[in-house]
């Protein structure tokens, strides 16, 4: 994969036809070569192989579709084929295997900025990628303790996520006893990278994806987070209650703490994904066909087909709200953090200068609230 014309037929007749046609999974984007010479090397491939509807594609762009401009396209696969190996060398893959599953998704996780500097949408997710400040927690750790908890220790695990989540890596929050009963908090989907000699973090998305499993946990300790979501909301503003889940505050908080550990202070929050709603709306009609395909109508009242389609029901037509929280309800979430913690500094408003909200979080100061208190600041835990 060193050969540069062998990396552009890979792309050109693999990837481009299958993000700008497919019509089923995923949303449909167009390139655009700002280089007059990539243009012309990469159309003179598509007319070797008699790919017209990309041509036409290429020739005719339709404007109502998320455009990729890319300005070098040497560095731009150059950056694809690195990107790809790091993630097959971590994950013990095979490159060509999952070269066309990788680049069918890895475009979801784009921001408005991204489209119009692929190359370096790219080179950021290589970086987050390498970085290793958390690979220690390649195994789980015992990271804090909440008064309230009892008995009960909060773990953390760091995994990679799939290719078509919001960011390369994702840290998951959970208590657990000797008894190894586990409850989880939503999963933090991060980033870490450098930039201009400083390590800031991305955090792209916060989501409970993990379900509680009340049948083998402590119900007095499930009593006990409902009461400590009160806690937290005791005396907060409603426009920072609505919409803003106690229980992603608590990872958010827990998030923060590892990474003030490592002295990272810089925060920046993706505000939009521009292909996501379109995925989920995509993704909803597939895992209907599907279900329908597999049990039929006379089939629905199975005792295990009427569980799957209680699952079904938690994501089919659910794209607004799936697209909500990741944008409007999660900005929520860090002025939520802010009115808690005051001396948080805001560097940049969506809209303002990038898509995203940009936090300084070098002081914590003045914590209104002896439970955010609490877990936010870590404790010495003997293990």
């Amino acid at each position: 994969m060193d050969n540069y014309k062998e990396m552009v037929k890979n792309f050109a007749l693999k990837i481009m036809p299958l993000v700008m046609l497919e019509k089923f999974e995923i949303p449909n984007m167009y390139f655009k070569f700002n280089n007059e010479d990539d243009y012309n090397y990469i159309i003179n491939i598509l007319k070797d192989y008699s790919k017209e509807n990309v041509i036409n594609g290429l020739e005719n762009i339709d404007y109502s579709k998320p455009i990729v401009e890319i300005s070098n396209l040497k560095q731009f696969l150059f950056y694809m084929q690195t990107l790809l190996e790091q993630y097959c060398k971590i994950k013990k893959f095979r490159y060509q295997e999952k070269y066309l599953w990788f680049f069918k998704y890895i475009w979801q996780r784009m921001t408005p900025d991204d489209f119009k500097n692929p190359e370096n949408f790219l080179k950021k997710n290589i970086l987050m990628l390498s970085n290793n400040i958390f690979n220690e927690y390649y195994e789980e750790k015992y990271v804090n303790r909440i008064s309230l908890f009892n008995e009960y220790f909060i773990k953390s695990k760091n995994r990679l996520s799939k290719s078509f989540d919001e960011e390369p890596k994702e840290m998951i929050f959970f208590l657990t006893n000797i008894k190894h009963q586990n409850i989880y908090f939503p999963t933090v989907r991060y980033g870490i990278y450098e930039e201009n000699n400083k390590l800031i973090c991305e955090i792209g998305s916060i989501q409970d994806i993990n379900k509680l499993n009340i049948n083998v946990m402590n119900y007095e300790l499930y009593k006990k987070i409902d009461r400590l979501k009160y806690k937290l909301n005791k005396n907060v503003p409603d426009h920072l209650i609505e919409n803003v889940e106690p229980k992603k505050l608590i990872s958010l908080l827990l998030f923060i703490s590892l990474i003030k550990e490592r002295d990272i202070n810089i925060i920046k929050i993706p505000s939009m994904y521009v292909l996501d709603y379109e995925f989920h709306e995509k993704n909803n009609i597939l895992l209907k066909e599907l279900f329908d395909t597999k049990n039929g109508y006379e089939n629905v009242f199975i005792e295990e087909n009427k569980k799957e389609l209680y699952n079904l029901s938690n994501v089919i037509d659910k794209q607004y709200i799936i697209s909500a929280n990741k944008t409007t309800n999660f900005i929520k979430l860090f002025e939520r953090l802010i009115y808690h913690i005051p001396s948080i500094k805001i560097i940049e408003y969506p809209m303002e200068l990038s898509s995203y909200m940009v936090l300084d979080i070098e002081n914590i100061n003045n914590i209104n609230n002896k439970y955010i208190e609490e877990i936010l600041i870590k404790k010495k835990i003997q293990k």
